[in-house]
């Protein structure tokens, strides 16, 4: 498995909030959790966005716990929410991957609320379709309240994508065990 997680810093995300309870503490949380699951096999990469759009981590060997543990501890806020150039980002990192994974999936951690770029459900469905017929899957975790319901919609009906909505931190746990 190679997982290549686009994570929003915009300032809707809450990163400059310590307790935990943002969406921004929910994402680091998760992320914490599917870096820990991982097999030595499997690969992990970071893609930020925000006002711009950055990979923060390349594809590392998921055994470099301490690289992808540093990654995620260094989050932090970056003004708008432009997610379409993220995830244009993040499916290219993906597909630079396919073949050296048996799966390649894109984990995207996000109040889904883009307001940069790309706004649209049938925008958003277009840009999953065209990674899924590349062999490219995703999952969206949709963080806290406030969630734009038609654009998480249009992204997670298409084939080889799914969705999750968390809204507190002990939610985590039960959705790792489960999923």
């Amino acid at each position: 498995l190679s997982v290549v997680a686009v994570v929003d810093v915009s300032g809707s995300m809450g990163w400059g909030y310590g307790d935990g309870n943002t969406p921004g503490g929910l994402s680091r949380a998760l992320l914490t959790e599917v870096a820990q699951r991982l097999g030595e096999a499997d690969r992990f990469s970071i893609v930020t966005y925000g006002s711009s759009s950055e990979v923060l981590l390349q594809p590392v060997a998921a055994s470099e716990d301490a690289r992808i543990i540093s990654a995620i501890e260094s989050l932090h806020e970056d003004g708008s929410t432009n997610m379409e150039a993220g995830l244009r980002l993040g499916y290219q990192i993906a597909s630079d991957e396919v073949g050296r994974a048996e799966q390649v999936r894109v984990m995207l951690f996000t109040d889904v609320q883009p307001n940069v770029g790309l706004t649209t459900a049938s925008e958003f469905e277009r840009l999953t379709q065209e990674a899924s017929d590349a062999g490219v899957g995703l999952t969206v975790f949709a963080l806290g309240l406030g969630l734009n319901p038609d654009v998480l919609r249009g992204m997670s009906q298409i084939r080889n994508a799914n969705a999750f909505s968390l809204t507190k931190p002990e939610q985590v746990p039960a959705l790792m065990e489960d999923s």
